[in-house]
């Protein structure tokens, strides 16, 4: 799925939205990124969650964010152009141009349930990453979406277009993919 023109709006807007800034602050502390690593936020969006990695790493570190979708790096270049430590292109998460072992840290946002190949997706991930380095993965179990609209046909519609998103298991891939040591669970949900 690319994130193109309104599509691209409507996300952007989101993203500013007050649950999503407090999920954002949730990403950050869970990369404990440090000043001078270098970060990879593939699915960078609009670039608010890269802006603040950028900071955290400050001048001396590098953000890089990727994403497919066109629209999206020209709002995150436009949300960091004040910031000569960070780096954005469009470009697939399953084939990163970057070194082996090059990253302290990878984050993906809600990118892996739009990836046809998720397993290549994460190798790629582990491929980038420095051994010892930090994984961070945030997607939503959509099975366990629910919603009251007003309206019960327009509510049945929205409600079945969600629970059409792929259903991937994520945890075994990332064992799979040499993600050996994890902070914590990988998954909470037996799906």
């Amino acid at each position: 799925m690319e994130f193109v023109g309104e599509l691209a709006v409507v996300q952007q807007r989101l993203a500013a939205s007050r649950d999503l800034v407090a999920r954002r602050l949730a990403v950050l502390e869970a990369l404990a990124v440090a000043p001078g690593e270098q970060v990879l936020e593939a699915g960078c969006g609009s670039g608010l969650l890269l802006r603040e990695i950028g900071a955290a790493v400050g001048e001396q570190g590098l953000a890089i964010g990727i994403d497919m979708s066109p629209d999206q790096p020209t709002a995150a270049r436009s949300h960091c152009k004040d910031m000569t430590q960070v780096q954005v292109r469009v470009e697939d998460m399953r084939a990163v141009a970057a070194a082996d072992d090059l990253f302290d840290a990878t984050v993906y946002v809600q990118v892996l349930e739009y990836v046809p190949d998720v397993e290549t997706a994460v190798a790629e991930a582990a491929r980038v990453t420095k051994p010892g380095g930090r994984f961070v993965n945030v997607a939503t179990n959509w099975g366990s979406l629910w919603w009251a609209g007003g309206e019960a046909e327009l509510t049945a519609r929205m409600v079945s277009a969600w629970h059409g998103h792929h259903r991937i298991r994520t945890c075994r891939w990332c064992y799979r993919c040499c993600w050996s040591t994890l902070a914590s669970p990988p998954c909470t949900s037996a799906r």
